[in-house]
């Protein structure tokens, strides 16, 4: 039979490249016969395989006889052809594998792109510290992940015969860390790059590597660039100046490598001492416009405390300049050299009732300097407006203002020569005084009896602290006796550094207030320093929590990072590490930022939406804020025969710059993680309420924060020995860790397990077990102040500002003991 009459027969078409490279990839990828590595390359070379032997033989006449006779189809005939030329040109193969061994050897596979500069740093001339050694962290490929995530559901759902049952560390090390070929696979990779024995670490979980190298030699082993960097604050850290790559062979066996990453140096709190010399409180909108033309006073920022409000004002010359000389305003350089400032008339109207309460200061009670970028509103207001920095700003205390009630602010200079400014009119700014917090009111607040104590000695808990931040054990003692608190100060773990002469204010909030509603609990202050030639102090924290063989069961975590300026490797890794805790039973409480739905920005408008991560992980609970406000229900808001509705009962609202508060509680939907299934549910209801925000701005099927909130408005913490109030989901967070530790200590007395990841069962617990928060929104950004048209609201049942609302503890604790 020839060629021709059965190629008719069978329809074939002519042999050509695209024809036969089609038909054949369908056959073996269908039939799994050709490896993935090369994929339609290696079908090229085949079919320059064929094209030479038909050129050297009647090749093609013996296969499609035996595929006519054998009645196979095109897709067979060709692979019947492909076969025998494969067997044919088998010296050919040869050569090519040896080839593509040698091509493959030199490849290198790009990890993960890291071009992100967080806010405040700033490249350096040259490289700090020459060729000095850098630390890097491979992050090693683990095994068994789809294993890991049935664990931890059936261990952390309450309906599961397995919760509670959780994993020791030798377990989890069993299940996921790689084999041993492929750490020593890597291993030798590290030292044919120049790394001794000794400079090579694996961390006790065997599923990460610690390498010290020089800067050159970690240069060549990625080839990048490394680049120093320095933050306003003074900070140092270097970063890789472009994407990184590894070899070929030992891509499939790491995820990343870290170490040249640049902190987010942006905390989640606004606190102020009160002498009100450092502030972070709500910014008037005036410091982001231009003064008008006259010579009016602007209020530049209100902090606004329990009954009392200090208010900071940019005063104006008689002929409407500023003045740089602190010791006598104006008088001097202005067009009216003999007229000064000689005080204010400041009227504080309070909305609802319309009632005023008018105060005359003199300059010589208020408190008047320079502002030399000491706080954040002077400066903004300076740059706005083109001020020198030693432009004079004067704060002033208002006394007798009424909580709750939102309240404005009407400001005039007085003249010396007996005439007045212009009004300066602060209308479009409102604020509220509100009830300072302490450990007492909490309770209270959260259904939880006013003398309950942690008395099991394994219920545990810990903070974890970054950059710089420390706490000083003199004021946790003078906050234990203000607070009228047993001292406890001696059941304080540090692990890491501690500089007592430089306290923070995170981490002195984190330290009282996870201490103050957890009495008697042994506590870990868990401090990284971080930053210059070592890696990033969050990863370095997760890992060495799951190293440590009896860690601490809930961890407060005020700390995050936008999730568009962070790899999906390095982000997906860092959850399998989240997974890994809640196998083991350990809880993590994370804030869920200050900034509103802006995230990390600071946005002069807003088209989208910027979730946060860790807040946004599937696998830790995120903490929202509240604040105390009587505008508690949406009726609040409408007028009553022409008068505003009288709301009287003090209860909780968002926490929003918009509603008096130094700060916004973050919320959003994720852009990385899909919903999961245990509050698929709730976010299903939420979603009709805000069918007015376009989709545009977020990703409508991902994973929702935060989970949970708590009062987040000013704190009273004892930080250098003052009263310092204190804003933030940051006070949110080791608020709530500490009921969470009251709730594990009242279960392992009760011979059960801790509760480890809460999410499973919070999720689906009753209404009544939470105060539902249902006014208010996240539309607004903290300082400088900017607002949205859109944010989330908060509404009835989940929402994704304050969750699933906050704690009802009584309830909790039922439910908590129910379980086994």
């Amino acid at each position: 039979m020839s060629t021709d009459s059965v190629t008719t027969s069978m329809s074939v078409p002519e042999l050509t490249p695209s024809i036969f490279c089609a038909d054949a990839s369908q056959f073996f990828a269908e039939k799994k016969y050709i490896l993935n590595i090369l994929g339609g390359h290696l079908i090229q070379f085949f079919w320059l395989v064929v094209k030479w032997c038909i050129e050297n033989g009647s090749l093609l006449s013996r296969p499609l006889e035996y595929a006519q006779q054998k009645n196979y189809s095109k897709d067979r005939a060709c692979a019947a052809i492909l076969a025998v030329t494969m067997a044919r040109a088998q010296p050919l193969l040869l050569l090519l594998l040896a080839l593509i061994a040698t091509a493959l050897a030199g490849r290198r596979v790009t990890l993960e792109n890291v071009h992100h500069v967080p806010e405040g740093w700033s490249a350096t001339q040259k490289r700090d510290g020459g060729d000095a050694p850098l630390t890097l962290t491979i992050a090693l490929k683990q095994r068994n992940m789809e294993k890991l995530d049935l664990i931890l559901t059936q261990v952390s759902d309450p309906t599961s015969p397995q919760y509670g049952r959780y994993l020791t560390r030798e377990q989890v090390i069993d299940l996921v860390a790689p084999t041993s070929d492929s750490i020593l696979q890597v291993t030798q990779w590290l030292r044919s790059q120049g790394a001794s024995p000794t400079d090579i670490h694996l961390h006790e979980s065997k599923d990460f590597i610690d390498v010290t190298l020089s800067h050159s030699a970690a240069e060549r082993m990625l080839e990048t660039t490394f680049v120093s960097y320095i933050h306003t604050t003074g900070r140092r850290a270097v970063k890789a100046a472009n994407s990184y790559s590894v070899p070929h062979e030992i891509s499939s066996l790491i995820d990343f490598v870290s170490g040249f990453r640049l902190p987010n140096m942006k905390w989640r709190k606004s606190f102020e001492k009160m002498g009100m010399t450092h502030a972070s409180p709500l910014l008037h909108p005036r410091a982001r416009e231009s003064l008008p033309n006259d010579n009016s006073p602007a209020v530049i920022y209100v902090n606004a405390l329990d009954g009392i409000a200090s208010a900071t004002i940019l005063p104006r010359c008689k002929d409407g300049q500023v003045t740089t000389n602190a010791q006598q305003l104006c008088g001097e350089d202005d067009n009216d050299a003999d007229v000064t400032i000689s005080g204010f008339h400041v009227t504080a109207v309070e909305l609802r009732g319309e009632k005023k309460i008018e105060y005359d200061i003199p300059v010589t009670k208020a408190k008047c300097s320079p502002c030399e970028n000491n706080s954040t509103a002077c400066t903004q207001s300076n740059s706005r407006n083109n001020l020198p920095s030693g432009t004079v700003y004067c704060s002033v205390y208002l006394p007798g203002l009424t909580n709750y009630l939102p309240t404005y602010l009407l400001v005039t200079s007085q003249f010396s020569d007996d005439s007045q400014s212009v009004v300066g009119n602060a209308s479009a700014l409102s604020f509220s005084t509100s009830t300072f917090v302490t450990p007492k009111n909490l309770f209270e607040l959260y259904n939880v009896p006013a003398n309950l104590r942690v008395t099991n000695p394994a219920s545990t808990q810990s903070v974890a602290e970054f950059l710089g931040q420390y706490y000083d054990p003199a004021d946790l003692k003078k906050f234990f006796r203000l607070m009228g608190l047993p001292d406890t100060s001696d059941l304080v773990t540090v692990i890491g550094p501690n500089n007592v002469t430089n306290p923070g204010g995170e981490a002195t909030l984190d330290i009282e207030y996870i201490m103050g509603l957890a009495v008697g609990s042994p506590t870990t202050f868990w401090s990284l320093p971080g930053l210059y030639q070592g890696q990033e102090p969050f990863l370095q924290w997760i890992t060495d929590v799951l190293n440590s063989a009896n860690p601490p069961l809930v961890h407060s975590i005020s700390y995050g990072d936008d999730e568009n300026t962070l790899s999906v490797e390095y982000v997906l890794r860092v959850n399998a590490e989240f997974k890994k805790a809640g196998v083991r039973g350990i809880t993590l409480l994370f804030s869920s930022g200050d900034n509103g739905v802006f995230g990390g920005n600071l946005f002069t408008e807003c088209t989208s939406f910027t979730p946060s991560f860790p807040a946004s992980s599937p696998y830790v609970t995120a903490v929202g804020a509240t604040l105390f406000s009587t505008e508690t229900l949406p009726v609040c808001a409408e007028n009553f025969a022409g008068f505003e509705f009288p709301c009287n009962d003090v209860g909780e609202t968002t926490s929003s710059t918009s509603s008096g508060s130094r700060i916004s509680s973050g919320g959003g939907y994720s852009i990385i993680f899909p919903r999961p299934s245990y509050q698929r549910a709730a976010v299903n209801n939420y979603n009709q309420y805000i069918t007015d925000i376009p989709t545009s701005f977020y990703n409508t099927t991902g994973r929702v924060y935060p989970d949970i909130s708590a009062i987040g408005h000013n704190f009273v913490v004892i930080l250098d020995e003052e009263i310092s109030p204190i804003d933030g989901t940051s006070a949110s967070a080791p608020v709530i860790a500490g009921l969470i530790t009251l709730l594990n200590d009242a279960r392992l007395n009760a011979g059960k397990g801790p509760l480890g990841f809460l999410n499973p069962w919070l999720y689906g617990l009753s209404s009544d077990h939470f105060n539902d928060i249902v006014t208010g929104d996240n539309s607004c950004s903290e300082l400088p102040w900017v607002c949205c048209d859109y944010g989330f609201p908060a509404k009835p049942g989940y929402d994704a500002v304050t969750g699933l609302g906050s704690p009802n503890f009584a309830a909790l604790l039922k439910s908590a003991l129910s379980h086994n």
